[in-house]
């Protein structure tokens, strides 16, 4: 299901809305929102696109589904009138500038091996970054949305092997890497030539991590495995710095994904079908779990 949760006292989240449908939001894989629309993929080549104008009945206006050609869509970003989709080998564009009627653009598919368990994708001005999970990192031209061209890689199954969550801040990129239990980060300052200048690796502190997210001078880790979520301070990119945590401890307390707005964190949790919020407080030192509401099976 997707759920529509009032975060406007932090302290006292509030379920205003959901919209469940077992073949179309059941385990999706990745959500993104632009205006008034919440798009959502699945890993059996779905797609939906729920209008979330009325906070408290949002509404499923459009299912695409084909699972041979859009198999294992794992992210999806929204630039203007064009949505991008990384598949495993695959990416897709659509023209969704009617959002009830979402259009695969032909001719703009990028097929290629490199792109292979495909994982993260961000955006940052005409260039889109993608991360595999075999470790590669792809920069994407998308000045043009009905041609995008692949321009830049990396390519390295040591660092890189296993990366599971990437941010983008200025002229770098923060990537995950779940198999050597740390962060790196990619100078992307010429897109067309992206080079790894340093990152954190900590066995213990950084133990296969499942996604990040990048905010400001900070990057938050997440691990479902462990039942952690590390901030990082990466006011110098060179040199990042773990500052703070915070560790669950039991089934309720496996964080998934964590959204970053102002001094808290958003955190969506893998069990008990649970949303926690995290106070950030100055982003060191410690940061205390401040709300855990229940949320509808799935979302």
């Amino acid at each position: 299901s997707l759920s529509v949760i009032d975060i406007s006292d932090p302290t006292s989240a509030t379920i205003m809305g959901s919209v469940s449908n077992a073949s179309t939001l059941k385990s999706p894989q990745s959500i993104v929102v632009a205006g008034q629309y919440a798009y959502i993929s699945k890993d059996n080549g779905r797609m939906a696109v729920i209008d979330i104008s009325d906070d408290s009945n949002p509404t499923i206006i459009s299912s695409t589904a084909d699972a041979v050609s859009l198999y294992f869509m794992t992210e999806l970003v929204v630039k203007g009138n064009y949505l991008y989709a990384a598949s495993s080998f695959h990416l897709y564009t659509f023209d969704i500038s009617d959002p009830a009627n979402p259009v695969l653009v032909e001719g703009s598919t990028i097929n290629d091996p490199i792109l292979q368990g495909a994982k993260s994708a961000s955006l940052q001005g005409d260039y889109l970054y993608v991360t595999t999970t075999r470790g590669s990192f792809i920069s994407i031209n998308i000045a043009d949305p009905l041609q995008p061209v692949m321009v830049g890689r990396i390519d390295n199954d040591v660092d890189l092997r296993g990366a599971s969550g990437l941010g983008v801040e200025g002229s770098y990129a923060y990537v995950s890497a779940r198999s050597s239990s740390a962060m790196r980060v990619i100078d992307i300052s010429d897109p067309t030539g992206p080079t790894i200048v340093g990152g954190v690796q900590d066995s213990a502190q950084l133990y296969g991590p499942s996604s990040l997210t990048v905010s400001g001078q900070f990057a938050y880790m997440i691990g479902s495995d462990d039942k952690y979520i590390r901030v990082i301070n990466i006011a110098n990119p060179l040199s990042p710095e773990i500052v703070s945590s915070v560790q669950g401890t039991n089934n309720a307390d496996i964080p998934r994904f964590i959204s970053i707005s102002g001094k808290y964190g958003y955190v969506s949790n893998a069990t008990q079908r649970s949303f926690s919020i995290i106070d950030l407080g100055d982003y060191y030192g410690s940061a205390d779990s401040i709300e855990n509401e229940e949320c509808d099976e799935g979302g």
